[in-house]
């Protein structure tokens, strides 16, 4: 416990002597657990969102513009009449433009003198069926007369799911960086602090302190930049989250339809603080390896 007290004072004291390295690394660590706070809600709220698109096993089936209302009915009966088809439901095509002006609200104005949307059916399938006959039931849609095009989410699901995999791999490859770039420039901080204090290093060891009860306060000093940065990270997190629900239309303009659901839980703002700490204690561990000589 004294060492926590006794490091903390030493950070406070150092905070002075360094600043502009200080708020250098502050500012680091804190854009690294905003952008890692992102990257997370994001992946949890596509995750959600296809999990939602993909069930059910529907499809859409696009009839063509100048098809009349008795040959709707005949399509859907037909469609009805496959024994893989669980149910049908007619989107027409004012249902349709009413469907796109909730995605895309600022858009709406177009559609005043103009629909270009065609009538379309939803269709479920009897998820016993299995892959194969459920695929031969699309093909026997696509035949019919009257059908212009089918689009099996299924499909479209697994085409974003791997589009959405390079984007995962692309963000993890940025938070390390980021978090690497945490990691260094702490260690250069706490190291500078460390040589800044060369002349207390000395006369406490000719008192005899161990190198324990040296570097114990440096090490602590890192740990607690790596939590305050957290904070400061999850804080401005959630100011844009907020920021974001209250003005999606400003901010978002016609992606506003993707505005994420879910906040971060108090798990993953835990996860979050934990690894920072342990960024700022392992580049303090290894700046105090790296000046053990001073030590």
């Amino acid at each position: 416990m004294r060492a926590i007290i006794c490091g903390m004072k030493i950070f406070s004291r150092d905070i002075t002597k360094n600043l502009f390295n200080f708020l250098l690394s502050l500012l680091v660590i804190s854009l690294s657990t905003l952008f890692l706070s992102w990257f997370l809600i994001m992946r949890k709220n596509l995750s959600f969102f296809l999990g939602k698109m993909g069930e059910g096993m529907r499809a859409r089936v696009f009839l063509k513009e100048d098809i009349g209302q008795d040959e709707i009915k005949d399509i859907i009966r037909r469609i009805g009449l496959i024994p893989e088809i669980s149910w049908t439901k007619l989107i027409t095509k004012e249902d349709a433009a009413k469907e796109f002006k909730e995605l895309f609200p600022s858009f709406s104005k177009a559609l005043e003198y103009d629909n270009p949307f065609p009538p379309n059916i939803v269709v479920k399938f009897k998820e016993e069926k299995g892959e194969g006959k459920i695929r031969k039931a699309i093909g026997k849609i696509r035949s019919i007369q009257g059908v212009s095009d089918i689009i099996y989410q299924k499909e479209v699901v697994e085409k974003l799911n791997r589009i959405i995999f390079i984007g995962k791999s692309v963000g993890v490859f940025l938070g390390g960086l980021l978090l690497l770039a945490s990691l260094l420039i702490i260690a250069n901080l706490v190291g500078l602090n460390i040589s800044s204090r060369k002349e207390d290093i000395y006369i406490l060891n000719l008192l005899g302190a161990s190198k324990g009860f040296v570097s114990y306060p440096f090490i602590i000093q890192g740990a607690l930049l790596g939590l305050l940065g957290a904070g400061f990270g999850i804080l401005f997190f959630k100011l844009s989250f907020l920021a974001l629900k209250l003005h999606p239309q400003k901010i978002w303009g016609n992606l506003s339809f993707i505005l994420p659901v879910t906040n971060l839980d108090h798990r993953e703002e835990l996860i979050l603080f934990a690894l920072s700490g342990a960024i700022g204690f392992i580049a303090a561990l290894i700046s105090v390896r790296r000046y053990s000589i001073e030590i």
